[in-house]
């Protein structure tokens, strides 16, 4: 039969104290906090990828910055995702670049909107000097 692992309550985790090595405190269904020989308490989720059928390890930031309420939220989303056959820090990786892609895009359309305003006012050689440096970069 199966270990049942007693959920973390406030108190266990304001309580653990550190030791000389690093240690963990199982929450249950892979999220653990990881206490380190410096103190710092981190929140870990351990899992087996759906897509590369190996054991992965995402990071939630640190206790208290997210609390036992939001690390287990957060594990929660982890686990839907991973029951669509998901792994989720491919996922969230895939999430970040499409934002930053987006944002580049803003900032492009900033400064287009920056220069054809600045055109009336800048001699044609520096306005074309100006116009290629954000349009040769890759």
């Amino acid at each position: 039969m199966p270990r049942v692992t007693k959920p973390l309550t406030e108190i266990e985790i304001k309580r653990a104290k550190p030791k000389e090595k690093d240690f963990t405190l199982a929450d249950g269904k892979g999220l653990q906090l990881l206490i380190k020989a410096n103190g710092r308490k981190v929140w870990e989720f351990v899992y087996t990828s759906p897509t590369k059928r190996k054991r992965r390890k995402a990071t939630f930031k640190t206790y208290p910055e997210v609390s036992l309420k939001q690390a287990r939220e957060r594990a929660n989303e982890y686990r839907e995702l991973i029951f669509k056959d998901i792994d989720p820090i491919d996922y969230f990786r895939e999430k970040k670049e499409e934002s930053k892609l987006k944002d580049k895009g803003s900032l492009e359309k900033v400064f287009n909107k920056w220069i054809e305003e600045q055109k009336d006012n800048l001699a044609n050689s520096t306005y074309k000097k100006k116009k290629s440096l954000i349009h040769s970069q890759p």
